[in-house]
């Protein structure tokens, strides 16, 4: 079963597209140097009870195991350092969800 890595974090807003370009920077290091991360995926919160802006960041895993053999580099650091210095105090937070409905997911067939 897939599971998913969930980070979020909240920004000062008017710095979207400093985060924005920074994750382009952490998806080219997970393209090159970390295959067992099978997708990701960007959400950026509209309006709601997090402090704006607020991301949460999404890393697709094959299983547990796949997760768990996942080693950390240098560079992990060096991309994710511009986030990291944006993020507002006490707004970040990492957890691991299964995905147990992703066999429901559909396309829309209203298009």
């Amino acid at each position: 079963m897939a599971i998913h890595i969930a980070i979020q974090w909240s920004v000062p807003e008017g710095h979207e597209a400093d985060v924005e370009a920074a994750l382009d920077a952490v998806s080219a290091h997970i393209e090159a140097d970390h295959p067992q991360i099978q997708a990701t995926r960007l959400l950026r919160q509209f309006t709601g009870a997090e402090p704006h802006r607020a991301y949460m960041w999404l890393e697709e895993y094959a299983s547990l195991g796949a997760f768990e053999q996942l080693k950390g580099t240098p560079e992990c650091d060096v991309v994710w350092r511009p986030i990291r210095e944006l993020m507002l105090p006490g707004t970040h937070r990492q957890s691991l969800w299964s995905d147990v409905g992703k066999r429901q997911w559909r396309p829309s067939q209203a298009r």
